[in-house]
């Protein structure tokens, strides 16, 4: 295998709290803006988000701030942010994303790889007031033998040659366009070869960070034992993938969702366990999950999708945390979609 050449470290998300050094505190520069914990919700109450970075960014006391502090500032001003948006995002901005581009990436195609990872991660972090809540790895190669030996490096230590190939093969070898899988602590991008304008990154990308989101706020790995082990861990498989799915494609993607299609009598009960949904076929469960994610999302905020997760990872059990999230039960829902599709008629 060759050895790596290209790598790059990325400092995607510019939280003060995620990224302060140790012995770093808030100055008195930053307690006189109300920035208290890297958090803009005290002054968002004040005065327009826009018009408070504009200040900071002006005054002279700006050169006191941390670094950390400085580029968040400017960051949320590049983003645009606005009042309601700031006080939901700015606790949220987590930690950082590791970057490693496999050698047998272009340079021109690495550096477009890792301006789309950081444009898109950001956007989806501001967007939906959430970032990875631990560090996290980025992994982008073209090939199995290009991609192992950075995820063994850098992600998954003791993961074997075998193991990954399955992995690969599951995910990468099977398709021909640019996919990718997700773990607790790392997702992998597969590029397609020959895609020089990396038009499959962004959905590709956005659906795995979502997973790596899933994964770390339900406090689980991924890729877990068996069926049942993961199914009571990380609740149905349809809404694992369907709330990755729905963002990606609907949101991000200006996909817009359709309930005519054939789902040829599956249903979302065929589909809650992980190998149930990967020995369904992907021309049906995929609009179908999204389809569902839609029904189950449609008046209320995406930010639903991560509360879910986080009762899980308090440890309430699937169907518990989903009543207490979506404000009715996995069954009522189930009935609910039925109709919607037709099921039932």
């Amino acid at each position: 295998m060759k050895k790596l050449l290209v790598w790059v470290v990325l400092l995607i998300s510019v939280s003060g709290a995620g990224l302060a050094r140790a012995g770093e505190s808030e100055t008195d520069a930053e307690r006189r803006y109300g920035l208290a914990d890297g958090c803009l919700e005290e002054a968002a109450d004040r005065i327009d988000v826009e018009e408070l970075l504009e200040e900071i960014i002006t005054s002279p006391d700006f050169a006191n701030f941390r670094e950390t502090e400085r580029n968040r500032i400017v960051l949320c001003r590049e983003l645009g942010l606005r009042n309601p948006l700031a006080k939901l995002a700015w606790p949220s901005f987590g930690n950082t994303l590791e970057i490693h581009v496999a050698d047998t990436i272009s340079e021109a195609e690495a550096d477009e790889a890792v301006r789309l990872i950081k444009v898109w991660s950001q956007r989806v972090r501001s967007d939906q007031g959430i970032g990875v809540p631990f560090p996290a790895i980025v992994i982008v190669g073209d090939t199995a033998d290009s991609l192992y030996p950075l995820v063994l490096q850098y992600a998954a230590t003791n993961v074997t040659w075998e193991e990954f190939q399955r992995a690969y093969d599951g995910t990468c070898s099977t398709r021909k366009t640019t996919s990718g899988w997700a773990a607790f602590n790392h997702l992998v991008i597969c590029l397609e070869p020959g895609d020089k304008n990396l038009i499959g990154l962004e959905p590709v990308f956005i659906h795995e960070e979502i997973h790596v989101i899933q994964f770390q706020l339900a406090g689980q790995p991924g890729g877990l034992a068996d069926d049942e082990t993961r199914l009571k861990a990380m609740g149905p498989e349809w809404l694992l993938e369907g709330m990755a799915e729905f963002p990606a494609l609907v949101i991000y993607g200006g996909i817009e969702v359709s309930m005519d299609f054939d789902h040829a009598g599956l249903n979302l009960r065929d589909l809650e366990t992980y190998q149930e949904f990967n020995n369904s076929p992907s021309e049906i469960s995929g609009p179908l999950v999204n389809a569902a994610a839609a029904t189950l999302l449609e008046g209320r905020s995406f930010r639903r999708a991560f509360e879910f997760y986080e009762a899980l990872g308090k440890g309430q059990p699937w169907r518990d945390a989903f009543k207490q999230t979506f404000g009715l039960s996995v069954d009522e829902f189930y009935l609910e979609f039925d109709r919607k599709l037709g099921h039932d008629q």
